[in-house]
């Protein structure tokens, strides 16, 4: 069953045909990945302490062979998805150091599951549209910034654990933000930031121990918080537009922490 649906979420969309190739090598315990200009498919799975399994999908190629790569002594790990539509899974990895995926052309999908990171974490999409959920009870003790271009974009973040502060942000475009039964412990802040478009923020169950900020951008934008605590400061800045901002459940704020609310319409 556990197989069945890894390969269900790795399944591509019917517009794309993976049949490209990525390479994968570990240099000074950072894995790389470079993937090329054709759509890849492709899952990068723990297999033992320090070590990875690189398995691809629908024709993609790896090392120019269709076996699945087993690589040792990974710390970290550094991946170049380059362009086309290119989907990838990393699951179960705990990585001592960093991780640092770069998002090329072409509508990209990612998923991180159960992943545990001791350094920073930074994803950074490319030009279209960009699809980003972690999840699984990620351990992030590092920051983690997540940050998307044009297009219509997504990141959902579910039962993450975050130490070292969380920065999202989104380009131009209508893009979704959610967020759900996650926790950012002391000294980690929240920063969400989003661009042009009508974009969507939503938190719901979370519990913040340090500050956090929204920043929505121009057009109509809406901000939805339910049942979540904040123990710092809380800054909501809706921008430009007609937008609107929405407390459902029980919401907590710290009372002697300061809060700053402006630019929003309509607020219930």
């Amino acid at each position: 069953m556990h197989a069945v649906l890894l390969l269900a979420l790795l399944a591509l969309p019917a517009r794309a045909v993976a049949l490209g190739n990525v390479q994968a090598v570990v240099t000074d315990g950072m894995l790389e990945i470079t993937g090329d200009e054709a759509a890849n498919v492709f899952r990068i799975a723990a297999s033992g302490p320090g070590t990875a399994v690189v398995s691809v999908f629908e024709g993609t190629t790896v090392n120019d062979g269709l076996t699945a790569v087993t690589l040792s002594g990974v710390s970290s790990l550094k991946i170049d998805t380059g362009a086309g539509d290119d989907r990838v899974e990393i699951l179960q990895l705990d990585l001592p150091e960093t991780l640092t995926m770069k998002l090329g052309r072409g509508v990209d999908d990612v998923i991180l599951q159960d992943v545990r990171v001791q350094g920073k974490t930074q994803i950074k999409g490319g030009r279209d549209r960009n699809v980003v959920t972690i999840r699984g009870f990620s351990r992030f003790r590092g920051q983690l910034v997540v940050e998307t271009g044009k297009g219509s974009d997504e990141v959902t973040l579910t039962n993450a654990t975050i130490s070292g502060g969380l920065r999202v942000d989104t380009g131009g475009d209508g893009d979704t933000v959610l967020m759900q039964l996650c926790a950012l412990e002391q000294g980690g802040t929240l920063l969400v930031r989003s661009g042009k478009g009508q974009d969507l923020v939503t938190v719901v169950g979370s519990d913040f121990f340090d500050a956090v900020e929204f920043v929505l951008g121009k057009d109509a934008d809406d901000l939805r918080i339910q049942d979540s605590d904040f123990d710092q400061e809380f800054d909501a800045d809706g921008g430009a537009g007609e937008d609107a901002l929405d407390f459902d459940g029980s919401v907590t704020f710290e009372p002697l922490a300061p809060q700053r609310i402006v630019g929003f319409e309509g607020t219930s």
